[in-house]
């Protein structure tokens, strides 16, 4: 259905809260129960609700309607609004969001903070987390967080962002503020504890809910008000569409809700409209490649929209293999996390130079980018100019000059490379130069996407791979680095 303007249709609301509200997305009617809270209800329901409250169904004399209709008749005209429902990251009552009045109808579910005593206890073998906290009170969930991010690898770098993350969407939950928040890509050794900390805990941490969105992050589906009260939204392993198709809309979508405070939100057979919910979208998958690919491609664009870490696999705090012993896992880091969540809100403070404007600044792990670069499209162009131009040593003009070219090197435009990398023919010199297989030459893309695909690599590997324009042409210049530089043969 299209989307409508329903700013100019909404009538603005009395000063004081109604009882009752109409919500025009749905045609049903709000009310709050007998716990004080907002439920919905069709007409016939709304209606008994007022006869049982003793609205009168007689009418008065002179009136067209009686008391529990002018009840009805005034919710639909005066008391309706375009929303109504859970909202991520806000707090049950009417606000005025993007132009509309709107019905919040839940609380997020939040861990009341607990200070921790000077009696509790602290990590096992005396350490702290980043130098600054001995986990006093959290010492399993703690360890846990540690043995996840901070590796000799990386130092504390992970533990300090995560520690950073947490604080931002912790303020935004508690002081009932509204902000970005960075998308997190964690990948991990298979059973390492991510979906336990990443799902799970922080489940737990942000509200009580889980919103899995992954359908419509790859554009399968279009409706996405199911997962609207969830402020964790999570994709998981269980997911492995790895087409590029479904790889660069994730990467829009991501980018989408991290930059945009304002997201299009709609629901089947619903007209669309925009709100402004608090989401902290996170994807998890395993280091393997055929999992590694569910990842959306890092561009130049969305980069800093995306923090990601590498999870690493050491052992867990406490057994863990038994359905008791997991109760008893999960039992003692839900017993800490409310002194987990003082520590953060009282004595954690993101230092300033990691701090930024979704909260965190973005970091990457080396390993892991380093994986998805050799997945990508870019690198098998990458493998075929290493296995081709860098083992080649016939000597070429430049068309730049008309200089020769001492092998290992080459020059000319997107469409010759292409040429180049496709001719399986033997070489008519002496020397045979190194060839495509016919089935890898088939497979070369079309000039225009060549291109993106050299601009990446050149991104990567400057020293090897730059553009050169002239008056009349752009030309790609492609080289052995110099300590890369043999004869060409391969040492045989």
């Amino acid at each position: 259905m299209p989307e409508r303007d329903l700013t100019s249709q909404f009538q603005v609301l009395d000063s004081e809260d109604p009882e009752y509200v109409f919500d025009e997305r749905t045609k049903s009617f709000w009310v709050k129960n007998s716990k004080d809270f907002w439920v919905s209800v069709k007409e016939s329901s709304f209606r008994r609700h007022l006869r049982r409250l003793g609205k009168s169904i007689k009418k008065q004399e002179g009136d067209t309607l009686c008391e529990l209709e002018s009840i009805v008749e005034v919710a639909e005209l005066d008391h309706r609004v375009p929303y109504a429902g859970p909202l991520a990251g806000h707090w049950s009552g009417f606000t005025t969001m993007c132009g509309n009045h709107v019905l919040i109808t839940e609380d997020p579910d939040l861990v009341e903070p607990v200070k921790p005593n000077d009696d509790d206890r602290c990590l096992a073998d005396g350490s702290q987390l980043c130098g600054v906290t001995d986990c006093r009170g959290w010492p399993v969930l703690g360890q846990l967080i540690g043995n996840l991010l901070s590796h000799e690898d990386v130092g504390d770098v992970q533990l300090m962002r995560y520690f950073g993350y947490i604080a931002h969407i912790l303020d935004c939950l508690y002081d009932r503020q509204h902000s970005k928040v960075i998308a997190l890509l964690i990948a991990g050794e298979r059973e390492c504890g991510k979906t336990l900390l990443f799902n799970d805990i922080h489940a737990v941490l942000f509200g009580g809910k889980i919103g899995k969105p992954y359908d419509w992050m790859i554009g399968k589906e279009n409706f996405n008000d199911d997962f609207l009260g969830a402020v964790l939204l999570t994709v998981d392993d269980e997911v492995n569409n790895t087409h590029m198709d479904a790889r660069n809309t994730l990467g829009e979508k991501l980018k989408k809700m991290v930059a945009n405070s304002e997201q299009r939100l709609r629901g089947m057979h619903k007209s669309g409209f925009v709100l402004k919910p608090l989401w902290a979208p996170t994807v998890m998958v395993n280091l393997e490649p055929a999992n590694l690919l569910v990842l959306p491609p890092i561009e130049e664009d969305n980069a800093d929209k995306f923090m990601i870490f590498k999870a690493y696999k050491q052992d867990m705090p406490m057994p863990a293999e038994t359905k008791a012993e997991r109760a008893a896992f999960w039992a003692t880091l839900m017993s800490e996390i409310p002194k987990f969540v003082w520590w953060i809100r009282n004595e954690w403070k993101t230092p300033d130079d990691i701090q930024g404007r979704f909260g965190v600044k973005y970091w990457h792990h080396p390993e892991v980018v380093e994986a998805l670069l050799k997945l990508s499209p870019a690198w098998v162009i990458w493998e075929y100019i290493q296995r081709t131009i860098f083992k080649d040593p016939i000597r070429y003009q430049d068309p730049r000059n008309n200089d020769t070219l001492e092998g290992f090197e080459w020059v000319g435009t997107v469409s010759e490379l292409r040429t180049y990398l496709a001719d399986t023919k033997y070489s008519d010199g002496e020397t045979p130069r190194p060839r495509l297989t016919m089935e890898e030459a088939r497979s070369l893309p079309q000039a225009q996407w060549l291109g993106r695909r050299l601009a990446k690599i050149a991104e990567k590997y400057p020293e090897c791979v730059s553009q050169v324009r002239t008056a009349t042409a752009r030309f790609w210049h492609i080289r052995v680095a110099e300590e890369e530089e043999d004869d060409g043969s391969d040492g045989k």
